[in-house]
């Protein structure tokens, strides 16, 4: 399912059912999940030159769900071209059995790093009042990075 090696993968919190998220060299992030007794697959272009990290949002009772009631995805990834990316989905986009598309979330700042990203990790406690997910590089940094009212 990937054109180049498989180099991150992440299993999304419970809640949400067995999903998988994979980071591939082809630059795109593959979602795979059980449904039904089968697996289904939707990917989508991360970037060209590689990703190399992906991790999952926690689920959290207050922002992990839509006004309707439908879930909300979210995904961090890390890439070759030294940029963290931030992506969401709703309940109909993140599963192969939906239409809606990961959209990448806005940055108010621009990516810090300077070297390919070879790390990312969201923050498990979903009990904080904010989001939080930290990143390493090939730059030999790590930031963490905090939603706040004007995004990342």
């Amino acid at each position: 399912f990937h054109d180049s090696s498989v180099n991150s993968i992440s299993w999304a919190s419970h809640e949400f059912g067995l999903i998988l998220a994979c980071a591939s060299s082809d630059g795109r992030v593959s979602i795979l999940e059980h449904k039904n007794g089968a697996w289904g697959e939707v990917a989508f272009q991360n970037d060209t030159l590689g990703c190399n990290a992906v991790s999952w949002a926690p689920y959290s009772p207050a922002s992990s769900h839509a006004e309707d009631g439908s879930f909300v995805y979210r995904l961090v990834t890390g890439s070759c071209d030294n940029v963290v990316r931030v992506w969401r989905s709703s309940d109909r986009g993140a599963s192969t059995g939906g239409g809606a598309a990961w959209i990448e979330e806005v940055k108010s700042c621009s990516t810090p790093h300077s070297d390919w990203v070879r790390d990312v990790a969201w923050a498990p406690s979903s009990s904080l009042p904010h989001s939080t997910f930290a990143s390493c590089s090939e730059d030999r940094s790590v930031y963490i990075w905090k939603q706040g009212a004007q995004g990342w």
